[in-house]
């Protein structure tokens, strides 16, 4: 029996076999396989292959393992984020189809890759080796099939293998066992032209498929070969339309609730387009979300033959859809979308591969939207990251303009604290370039001063050892000439990570004006500290930052005492100006000046010209200058001018009426003592009260000179002085000026010795301290008067400062009043200090008392007892008896021998008593009333006018006038002066215009004759 097709094909191992497969190990990771894909992507001859055709043989030791095929790696990118951490061995799955060398044949292999669905097949050894790898598209390429003539050349897909098989049996065996009524001959040729036609109906949908899987790769690489997903989509959908004939393709993404927006769609011309519509279906909302999360696909022939809800039919009828394919598209985990297909035209028999094809572009679809999110994601990365580097550059730019326009220098230093930055300002300070100094430690040349160098060495080290982040010190510093500059250093430390030290960075600024500047200040400060003012600084708060040694001494408070505490806390104002006001002042016009009262620590009343005035240099903290002049003693000064002017004034008007007074006394006086002449001293009766009359004037006019010496402050001549006379007056006025209430007890010793002193200061010691006695009783009481010799000895002279050894006249004035408190008693001598209620007393009486006994040579004691009353002890220094005076004896009057006087004065009566009483002792007299005619008289008779007695105050022409113009007539003219009261500038001007005497009204006839005999001889 002849066999017209062989029992063999044609085709030999070495004709389809690839020598040098992609194999990786066991242990490898999928991203390094996919790496060596793409490096396995060139064929020997440098044609470019597509990997995605090629399955991975995984090894272990020299063995096959497994096969990895590209949709089996699809999948795993597509369900794992982290990918390219998968170990290969754990993503294989199902057994191993491979085929022995010695058992190849062609269509051996073809039928075990379809059995086993794959597109290459490993050749092993006999020893388990692999040999080499077979792929389908070659194998197809490489099998023929033998006819009776011309066999044709043919695609392995023409049949089954296992009916390609079945044609090897000889035709006779055919014919006699299948076809045993038809003969032979026409059997066979009948058999033979149906073999063929399926042949070519097999080989036709071989190629389709094969054409369809080229598409697809075509399809899959131009996915992978973008990153846009625009792009992506585009391309997903028009080759998913051309690879299922469809009619419309499009992508489904869903929102968070389920909703969603068609975001790429491929549709033929005639059909609804649906790109970007928003899609609201409860179909995604129910169970039918969590099956495609699954993995559920989906395929309908005819949706009108499905059950599905009216919501959902609705929308396919709006789609126009007749027939649908749907797959998820899952990355990761989660459900992105749907890969939808749509048949409009009609329904549609869907095939396996077709759900294949769309489930293996949805796996590349997936890839692909992860990829393009990693390269989103990238993009931004590199943006963010190139933003940040530009904000680096300008960062950089910027920190090194500003570090080399800083008037700081800056110093950058190594771990090892070498130079490695100096900034053109350090250059510019110390004077050395930065080629001279980058490189070198700083004390490998001559930058700081020998003996700050230690301690900025341990600056450095507190550093770099990690104790302190940042610290500032001062050095000074070396210029490159040699120059010291003071310099303050702030130093920090850059780490990284791992707290290792990158730099260390010194910011050093030229403090030498600085410093110069400060010195200048702590000098001033010094001088401020000289100065008597008082001078503070508060800041805002009202808080005291500077005191000097004027304020110590001022308040009592020492600085390290006043420093943060306020002005009020330290300082109580008695007589302030509203705080308000000096405030506001100070906002409106940034400066103050007044007046304040204020009370020391000490409880000391001191008056200040305070000047405030506000600091702005930092205007966030203001702060105020305040300075304060202790002007106490000036305003106590003002007081007693003040006081002085009051008593000249009323001197002044003491001196009129003085004036008047002594003119009507001057007669007076005179009348009684002519009257005591010229009655007989047997009438006693007369002679008594002509003594009363003239002991009375007497009285008078020493009252007025009393008057004008107190209000005048007319300082009396220092003379030997009896107290005795002087305690008498003063009795005199207590008991008649004081409160009956008081009692009044002297105790004058008969031998009292005298003193040399003022008796009208003295007269006002005594008054001043009886007035204080009559004060402290304001309901009465005893004021006793003592004088008494006294002597000082050795003991009694250590006691008083004031006090020497020898005879001393003691005075005291005692009283039965108030007494005063022994804390009071060491200042009842200050000038205005008074226990008195306000507006009854000045506060200078003691104090004067004490001013005049200590100008006499003398002191005081004090003793007091509350409630029981007070004793003032004066003591003044006794004269020595070699010192007193001997008592002139008394002279008798001289008779006049007819010489004429000239009496000149205002008042009548004082001219024609002083007339009468050179007449009654042998004197012709003749009177003016006023310096005219005083002038006229005596040119009239200057031969016969021997002297001129004129007063010095008159109407018109003043006395000193006309005594002046008589010098002119004659320069030997005679004058006695008279007045109330002798000023020095008037006895001087008098002396000067010929005055010889000077008479004081009143005067006595003894005076007057005395002074007119001595002017003649």
């Amino acid at each position: 029996m002849s066999r017209p097709f062989p029992a063999t094909d044609s085709c030999e191992l070495e004709q389809v076999l690839i020598p040098a497969p992609l194999t990786v190990p066991a242990d490898a990771l999928l991203g390094q396989a996919i790496a060596q894909i793409n490096r396995h992507g060139q064929n020997s001859s440098g044609a470019e292959t597509d990997p995605s055709d090629r399955s991975i043989l995984v090894v272990e030791n020299a063995r096959l393992i497994g096969i990895l095929t590209p949709l089996q790696i699809l999948r795993a990118i597509a369900n794992h984020g982290d990918w390219q951490r998968l170990v290969v061995a754990e993503i294989l799955s199902g057994e191993i189809a491979a085929l022995r060398s010695g058992e190849f044949n062609g269509l051996t292999a073809l039928k075990l890759m379809q059995e086993k669905g794959v597109a290459e097949l490993p050749v092993l050894r006999d020893d388990g080796t692999i040999l080499g790898i077979i792929s389908l598209k070659h194998l197809l390429g490489s099998l023929q099939l033998p006819t009776d003539g011309d066999p044709p050349k043919c695609s392995a897909a023409s049949r089954k293998p296992d009916e390609i098989q079945e044609m090897a049996f000889s035709r006779d065996e055919i014919l006699s066992q299948n076809h045993p009524q038809f003969p032979p001959d026409l059997v066979r040729q009948g058999y033979a032209e149906a073999l063929n036609a399926q042949l070519r109906q097999r080989t036709t949908q071989l190629r389709a498929q094969v054409e369809q899987a080229q598409l697809l790769a075509t399809v899959a690489q131009r996915i992978r070969s973008s990153l846009e997903l625009e792009q992506i989509l585009d391309a997903s959908m028009s080759g998913a339309k051309l690879l299922l004939g469809a009619d419309r393709v499009l992508v489904y993404q869903f929102d968070a609730d389920m909703s969603g927006t068609i975001v790429a769609e491929s549709v033929e011309s005639q059909w609804l387009p649906l790109l970007n519509a928003k899609i609201e279906d409860s179909f995604f909302k129910t169970s039918a979300a969590d099956k495609f999360r699954r993995g559920c696909k989906r395929a309908v022939a005819n949706v009108d033959r499905v059950p599905l809800s009216d919501c959902h039919r609705r929308l396919l009828r709006g789609f126009q859809a007749q027939a649908y394919l749907v797959v998820p598209i899952t990355i990761g985990s989660q459900l992105w979308g749907l890969l939808v297909a749509h048949q409009c035209s009609g329904p549609r028999d869907w095939q396996p591969h077709d759900l294949e094809l769309l489930d293996h572009l949805a796996v590349q679809l997936a890839i692909a939207i992860q990829q393009a999110r990693a390269f989103e994601q990238v993009q931004r990365e590199l943006k963010e990251r190139q933003q940040i580097e530009a904000s680096l550059r300008r960062a950089y730019q910027q920190l090194t303009f500003h570090v080399e326009n800083t008037p700081l220098a800056a110093l950058e230093w190594n771990w090892q604290l070498r130079v490695q930055r100096w900034s053109g300002q350090a250059e510019r300070i110390f004077g050395w370039r930065a080629s001279e100094v980058l490189g070198k430690a700083w004390t490998e040349w001559p930058l700081v001063w020998e003996e700050d160098l230690p301690q900025l060495q341990a600056a450095a080290r507190r550093l770099l050892n990690g104790s302190e982040p940042r610290n500032l010190c001062q050095a000074r510093t070396y210029t490159k000439t040699g120059e010291i500059r003071y310099c303050e250093w702030y130093n920090s430390v850059l780490r990284d990570e791992t707290d290792q030290v990158i730099s260390v960075l010194s910011l050093v600024q030229d403090m030498s004006d600085r410093h110069q500047a400060e010195q200048k200040i702590r000098e001033q400060a010094a001088l401020l500290d000289v100065a008597t003012d008082a001078i503070m600084v508060c800041d805002a708060s009202d808080r005291i930052t500077y005191w000097n040694h004027g304020a110590e001494k001022l308040y009592g408070w020492s600085a390290a005492e006043a420093i943060g505490h306020t002005v009020t806390q330290l300082i109580r104002q008695t007589l302030p100006e509203p705080a308000i006001q000096i405030w506001q002042s100070l906002t409106a016009q940034g400066e103050w000046q007044g007046e304040l009262e204020q009370v020391t620590r000490a409880g000391k009343t001191a008056i200040v010209e305070s000047r405030w005035a506000l600091v702005q240099e930092n205007p966030s903290a203001p702060s105020v200058l305040i300075v304060n002049t202790d002007i106490t003693e000036r305003k106590q000064l003002e007081s007693q001018f003040l006081r002085a002017q009051r008593l000249e004034s009323i001197g002044t008007l003491a001196s009129g009426i003085a004036h008047d007074l002594n003119n009507i006394l001057t007669p007076i006086l005179a009348g009684t003592q002519l009257l005591q002449r010229r009655v007989p001293e047997s009438d006693r009766h007369a002679q008594e009260l002509l003594e009363i009359v003239e002991m009375n004037v007497h009285r008078g006019a020493a009252l007025v000179k009393q008057v004008l010496s107190f209000s005048r402050g007319m300082a009396g001549e220092r003379t030997a002085l009896s107290l005795q006379p002087l305690i008498a007056e003063v009795t005199q006025i207590i008991r008649e000026t004081f409160p009956k209430a008081i009692a009044l007890a002297s105790d004058i010793a008969p031998d009292l010795w005298l003193i040399r002193g003022d008796g009208t200061q003295l007269h006002q010691v005594l008054m001043n301290l009886c007035v204080n006695g009559r004060d402290a009783m304001p309901e009465g009481g005893q004021l006793g008067i003592k004088a008494e010799n006294c002597l000082i000895n050795d003991q009694d002279a250590q006691r008083e400062l004031e006090a020497r050894v020898g005879p001393y006249v003691k005075i005291s004035v005692r009283d039965t009043g108030v007494g005063i408190p022994a804390e009071q008693l060491e200042r009842i001598f200050e000038p205005f200090f008074t226990t008195k209620e306000p507006g009854k007393g000045t506060g200078l009486g003691l104090s004067t008392v004490l001013g005049i006994v200590k100008s006499h040579g003398g002191f005081v004691r004090v003793k007091s007892t509350l409630a029981q009353g007070s004793e003032f002890q004066v003591y003044l220094p006794a004269m020595p008896r070699s010192a007193i005076p001997a008592i002139a004896p008394k002279q008798e009057l001289r008779q006049g021998q007819g010489e004429l006087i000239l009496v000149v004065d205002d008042e009548i009566n004082v001219t024609q008593m002083a007339a009468a009483t050179l007449k009654s002792f042998g004197y012709r007299a003749m009177v003016a009333q006023n310096g005219q005619e005083a002038i006229a008289l005596y040119q009239e008779h200057q031969g016969e006018i021997g002297v001129v007695v004129m007063d010095n105050m008159m109407p018109g022409i003043s006395g000193v006038t006309a005594m002046r113009a008589l010098r002119q007539l004659n320069a030997q003219v005679k004058i006695i002066a008279v007045s109330g009261l002798y000023g020095k500038q008037q006895m001087t001007a008098m002396s000067e215009a010929g005055v010889i005497a000077f008479l004081s009204k009143p005067y006595s006839t003894e005076a007057l004759l005395q002074a007119v005999a001595k002017a003649l001889t």
